[in-house]
């Protein structure tokens, strides 16, 4: 996947952080939980046998009918946290909050077309989490829909503002070029 389009293009290799659906093939058997029953089970770490170098991350999706095949998606690497059998969906409306401090690590977002329209009028929204591991929800919302946003450690967690960039207030005395960092 084009991170900077979200294009999805079929490759035959990865480059650098690149980031796809992959099917491996294992020199041998291995117990393994799809991601979302069991983090432990189903994150893992690819290491060159020759030069013992990290090559890769992943998490199993789902097992195929084919024992001989599992997919894969890349993930990035330290990923802990409690296990939650079922995500929590999360519908976003034009709201100002998402208290999310109750919920899982695994977060499935609805994008409302009200909630577009209302970050393209320049306001921003923000996201209470209770875990690092939740970051990873909202970064990957942010990158599907080019939103940009800024995050701040809390007493109680971490507070993440969503914002769409390039917008130019009514009354112009601020905006950004729109090109971010």
């Amino acid at each position: 996947m084009d991170v900077n389009t979200l294009e999805q293009n079929q490759v035959t290799t990865h480059g650098l952080n690149g980031i796809g659906v992959v099917a491996l093939e294992l020199d041998r058997p291995v117990a393994f939980d799809p991601y979302r029953t069991n983090r432990e089970t189903g994150s893992f770490i690819v290491i060159d046998r020759f030069s013992n170098a990290t090559v890769g991350a992943g998490m199993v999706i789902s097992a195929p009918d084919d024992a001989d095949k599992v997919d894969v998606s890349h993930v990035a690497p330290g990923s802990t946290g409690t296990v939650q059998a079922e995500p929590t969906v999360v519908r976003l409306a034009e709201t100002g909050i998402n208290e999310l401090t109750a919920a899982g690590p695994d977060i499935i977002f609805e994008v409302t077309p009200s909630f577009i329209e209302h970050l393209g009028k320049g306001n921003r929204v923000l996201f209470r989490l209770k875990d690092t591991v939740q970051v990873t929800a909202v970064a990957a919302l942010a990158v599907q829909h080019r939103f940009s946003f800024e995050f701040d450690p809390t007493r109680d967690g971490i507070s993440i503002s969503l914002f769409r960039r390039g917008i130019v207030p009514i009354d112009r005395r601020y905006a950004d070029d729109g090109t971010g960092i």
